[in-house]
């Protein structure tokens, strides 16, 4: 008889700090495997410890055994980013060999400077690669901000509001649907054009429709399907539908990373997050 040993759940908990009515607040955010969602939110410095809050999240799940990955978000503005055509099908390894090609030759910094991640698309002609590149010391400054949290992967803010985005609404977007976001700190807005081209927008502290007005200027369109959220503007408007969630959506999106990120690895387009 063979004995197979009870594996541990993976658990993704979405971690995203800001300020709220002048205080320093952590949302957090975990998710069963039925897609139960379930949240805290921490006040800075009394949160609980990474201990306490895995142990909270073991006992608010039943599960024998557990771990627990701590993911939380950079803004876009941070993030430098290449887009590359290669007319021939890229192994992982010969990606990573052209991303730190690019990165030498390309950023003003040393590689072992920064942190990397890229995306490979098989298209008809060959490999459609998009590069990420963030700077260590920017990298661990967020780290910073959510301790006492361990983060073990940072993702970016906009992929992040579009997996929530995607999640509170379950439903088939068009392709070029404007998504925009709102919080105390930042504001962003996102499009997908087409299946390698995405336009993201960010600014701080602005209003939707500041956002909505400057994106359609920037690209001279006006989108026919627009969708917003925000925890602080409840203003519907005739240019977009207002999403409301009773769960803090930055957060959200970063614990929904691995779902999106399975996808990815099984249809062999993207490599492993962070290098």
């Amino acid at each position: 008889m063979k004995f197979v040993k009870n594996r541990a759940k993976e658990v993704n908990v979405g971690i995203y700090g800001i300020v709220r009515d002048g205080k320093q607040q952590l949302d957090v955010v975990w998710l069963d495997e039925r897609d139960k969602v379930y949240q805290e939110k921490q006040l800075l410095p009394a949160a609980y410890s990474q201990y306490e809050m895995i142990n909270l999240i073991h006992k608010s799940l039943g599960y024998e055994r557990l771990n627990a990955k701590f993911i939380s978000v950079i803004p876009p503005h941070h993030i430098w980013s290449r887009s590359l055509f290669l007319p021939t099908i890229l192994t992982h390894q010969e990606c990573d060999q052209q991303c730190a090609y690019t990165l030498q030759n390309e950023l003003p910094v040393p590689l072992d400077s920064v942190f990397y991640d890229y995306s490979a698309t098989e298209v008809a002609e060959g490999t459609y690669l998009k590069i990420y590149a963030v700077m260590q010391k920017v990298a661990q400054e967020q780290v910073a901000g959510c301790a006492p949290y361990h983060i073990n992967i940072l993702d970016n803010a906009a992929f992040a509001v579009k997996r929530a985005f995607n999640f509170v609404m379950p439903e088939d977007f068009p392709e070029d649907t404007l998504f925009l976001y709102r919080d105390e700190s930042i504001s962003l807005a996102i499009q997908t054009k087409t299946e390698i081209e995405q336009r993201i927008l960010q600014l701080n502290q602005t209003g939707l429709s500041d956002l909505y007005t400057v994106f359609c200027r920037r690209y001279n369109e006006q989108p026919a399907h627009c969708y917003a959220y925000s925890n602080i503007e409840r203003r519907d408007s005739p240019h977009w539908r207002l999403v409301e969630t009773p769960y803090p959506f930055m957060a959200l999106g970063a614990a929904l990373w691995s779902a999106e990120e399975r996808k990815k690895e099984e249809s062999e387009k993207t490599a492993e997050s962070l290098h």
